[in-house]
Parts: structure tokens; C-alpha cells; sequence
């Protein structure tokens, strides 16, 4: 980490160093510019199976209307899941996060054909409205010491993602988007449709959304951290979705709400949604089981 920290400084002015949190608002509040309802999604990497509908009741109870849920097989449980969250009022999206990803194609193409194995079988009911990326390139261990060319990388299977994959999806679920997380840093340049430009912004310009890891424990400093994404979003008309965190960041506590409260998480998260109260914004709390273990 030191080594990435030390690689990033050429780029940023901010140390960015990011995790997931978390937020309680009614499924009814709504944007008011286009009174569609706001997004407030989590981060569902793992439950036992007999916590899953305690944790699914908490989500309801706390307006969520979207879950990334992780998995890598394509079952009747899987199928289940998604069936009772949608009969809540809640989207399910498959959640993955290999890093390597960005390297093997051919072990995403393997999940993919799993995937879409499912997606054409499984009953509307059943099916996942999208896929939602947590694949992130500074998460490899040499990451440091090939900044450029890994960004180059990212950006170039970000296309190979959405250019072989988008139109499938959209013939199995009307709608489904091709979601990816991505850190306040990404300021690197890179070639992206036969121009220059910033990482963030062709990150943006290419996926059907983008969840900015901003993760810090106040509305005002996550707000802060990812105001050049929101505007360029903004511009560029792509939703995105400000990530937050619950869980214990003991190299960084200042990025997570762990141990401060769920009341006062509560009010930081109805300022944020405030604070980027426009077309195309959402919150997402990372993630479920650290989120539902927040004490008062």
C-alpha cells in the first residue's frame, strides 16, 4: 500500500484511500428534479443462509431498492434470493471482484457463460438486472510500479465488458446496466475512442454507471472527495452512485463510520443525499453485514 500511496502522489494532491459504508432513508424519498426514486444501494458479499432474511428485512426496513450481490454460482437459492428481494421492491445485481479479471478474459468470459446460462433460463423474477464491477487495478501487487499501463488496461476491458456483453444482457432483462466502482484518483491518462483523456472520465463516458468509492465519514468530505466525478457525471448525463463504509478501517478510521454511530451515519447520509440532490445520484453502503452491526 505504501508503495501504491507513494505511485498515486505523481497524480493527486488528496491521499485516497477507500473502503464502503453505510445509510437509512425511506425508499420513497425521491429527486426532486425528476421525482424518480433515489438510489440506495449495498454491498451483499456474504450471509449465512439463515441470516439472509434478517439482513433482507434490514435492508427493506432502511429503504434500500438495490443489492450487488456476490456469487459465482447460479442456483435455485441464488434464484430465490433475488425473487424475495423483488418482491420488496429491491433490484438484484451480480457482484464481482477479481482484480485479474482485467488480465484473464477468458476466466471472466467462463463466469459470463455461467452467468447468461441462468439469466436466459431463470424466470423475470429471477433474473439479475445487471452486473455491477468491483474489479479494481490497483489492487495488484505491482500495481505501483505500472500505473500507466494498468490504467491503460482497465480502460481498454471496461470497453471489451460493456461492447460484448451490454447488448446480451439488455436481451435477458430490459434495462440491466453494466456497473462499475471506481476510487477518486483515477486521473491518469489514458487512450479511450481515438483520444487523450482522464481515466475517471472515460470510466464514466463508457459504463452504464459508476460507483465512486468516496469513502470518508462525513457527508461534507465524501461530497468534497468525489466533486470532480459528480460534475463531469453530471455533464455527461451518466448516474453515478457515492459509495460510503461501515466496516473497521484500523489503517484508516477517518474512511469509515465504524464506531460512530448509526444515528449519526443516519444524518450524514440524508446530508450527502442532499448534498448531490440531482438526475442520476444514488448512494451505496458498504457493505450489508457491517452495516446491520452499526450500534447506535
Amino acid at each position: 500500500m505504501k508503495k501504491i500511496f507513494k505511485c498515486l502522489l505523481k497524480y493527486i494532491f488528496i491521499p485516497a484511500l477507500l473502503l464502503l459504508t453505510s445509510c437509512t432513508m425511506s425508499v420513497d424519498d425521491t429527486d426532486s428534479s425528476n421525482n424518480n426514486a433515489v438510489i440506495l444501494g449495498t454491498w451483499w458479499w456474504w450471509a449465512a443462509s439463515g441470516d439472509e432474511d434478517n439482513y433482507l428485512d434490514f435492508a427493506v426496513g432502511n429503504g434500500v431498492n438495490e443489492i450487488y450481490y456476490y456469487t459465482l454460482e447460479f442456483n435455485n437459492r441464488v434464484g430465490s434470493f433475488i425473487e424475495r428481494a423483488g418482491s420488496k421492491g429491491i433490484k438484484v445485481f451480480l457482484l464481482l471482484d477479481k482484480y485479474w479479471y482485467i488480465w484473464d478474459r477468458q476466466s471472466f468470459s467462463g463466469v459470463m457463460d455461467n452467468f447468461f446460462a441462468y439469466q436466459i433460463e431463470a424466470p423475470e423474477s429471477r433474473k439479475f438486472a445487471g452486473l455491477h464491477l468491483d474489479v479494481e487495478p490497483h489492487q495488484h501487487p505491482d500495481y505501483s510500479k505500472n500505473v500507466d499501463e494498468f490504467s491503460q488496461t482497465y480502460i481498454d476491458f471496461i470497453v471489451w465488458v460493456c461492447s460484448t456483453y451490454r447488448p446480451r444482457l439488455n436481451s435477458t432483462y430490459e434495462g440491466a446496466t453494466i456497473d462499475f466502482d471506481i476510487p477518486c484518483w483515477f486521473v491518469m491518462p489514458v487512450s479511450y475512442k481515438g483520444k487523450r483523456t482522464e481515466l475517471y472520465k472515460a470510466v464514466i463516458d463508457e459504463a452504464s454507471r459508476v460507483f465512486l468509492m468516496a469513502y470518508k465519514d462525513s457527508a461534507k468530505k465524501s461530497h468534497e472527495l468525489a466533486k470532480r466525478e459528480l460534475t463531469y457525471a453530471k455533464r455527461a448525463k451518466t448516474p453515478v452512485i457515492v459509495g460510503v463504509e461501515t466496516g473497521r478501517l484500523d489503517e484508516d478510521p477517518g474512511a469509515s463510520y465504524y464506531g460512530k454511530g448509526s444515528g449519526y451515519f443516519n444524518e450524514q447520509l440524508s446530508e450527502l443525499k442532499n448534498l448531490g440532490n440531482h438526475n442520476n445520484f444514488g448512494i451505496s453502503i458498504h457493505h450489508i453485514e457491517s452495516w446491520i452491526k452499526m450500534t447506535p
